[in-house]
């Protein structure tokens, strides 16, 4: 009686703590749009464009997976500038999955209004953890950082914020492989940051962390091969985010 006793409070207490290793997050994510704005038949963007673009992600999460993409009713952007010129932007409907247990990751990317997926296996990040802490959301939250290259060929600087109150490798985009969820990130020192603002954890429904499985599949090497064929087609004009421009009144 007293070993099967023991055995309902161990797995009582492995259940409790999976459920705080569930839940959903809710980011901002603010992009500098001048910092590469476009320059069109000589002329600068940056004059016509609002500075900064902000908009709303969420990440679902359990010990063993999770899956980011756009906020439902998020999926189009208005801003304005100084000059009443409204822009409507809408986000392609882009979900990355991580599977942790068998380090697999999935991409669900939309480009030039078609899906494709790309599977891969889940890369090691050189992530150089400091001890500086920082509070986010109301979780204390231990700095990262390190260095990649984003598609395009060019150097990014990364700085990351994550809590080992909720030790889930994962964080915003494809961003994770810390001891801890990312609440916080920061690209080229404001370029593009995401900071969480609200965590729930509770126990997720059954579709809220589904695997994504539209679309053509393919490579990671493939896809990008595709994209820079299409931007050259374009003339160099993005083919992922659609932007609507309308005058003032």
């Amino acid at each position: 009686m007293k070993k099967l006793l023991i055995l309902i409070v161990l797995a009582l207490v492995s259940k409790g703590l999976a459920l705080a290793q569930e839940g959903v997050v809710i980011y901002e994510q603010k992009t500098n749009m001048h910092r590469n704005a476009l320059v069109v038949n000589g002329q600068d963007m940056r004059s016509m464009m609002p500075e900064f673009r902000i908009n709303k992600m969420q990440l679902f999460f359990n010990a063993n997976e999770s899956l980011y993409k756009n906020l439902e009713d998020e999926s189009t952007d208005e801003v304005s500038n100084n000059n009443g010129m409204t822009f409507r932007m809408v986000r392609p409907k882009n979900e990355t999955y991580y599977n942790f247990k068998e380090g697999q990751r999935i991409q669900q990317r939309e480009f030039m209004a078609k899906k494709f997926l790309i599977k891969g296996e889940i890369q090691q990040t050189p992530w150089k953890v400091s001890g500086e802490m920082e509070e986010v959301a109301g979780y204390n939250c231990m700095k990262a950082t390190m260095t990649d290259t984003n598609p395009n060929g060019d150097i990014r600087n990364i700085v990351a914020w994550f809590t080992t109150d909720i030790p889930v490798a994962a964080g915003p985009e494809t961003f994770g492989s810390l001891p801890g969820l990312i609440l916080k990130l920061d690209i080229n020192e404001g370029e593009t940051v995401y900071t969480a603002l609200s965590i729930d954890k509770r126990p997720l429904k059954k579709d809220e962390l589904e695997v994504p499985s539209k679309g053509k599949e393919m490579t990671e090497e493939e896809f990008r091969a595709m994209m820079e064929e299409q931007m050259k087609q374009m003339g160099g004009a993005g083919g992922g985010q659609r932007m609507i421009i309308r005058g003032g009144q």
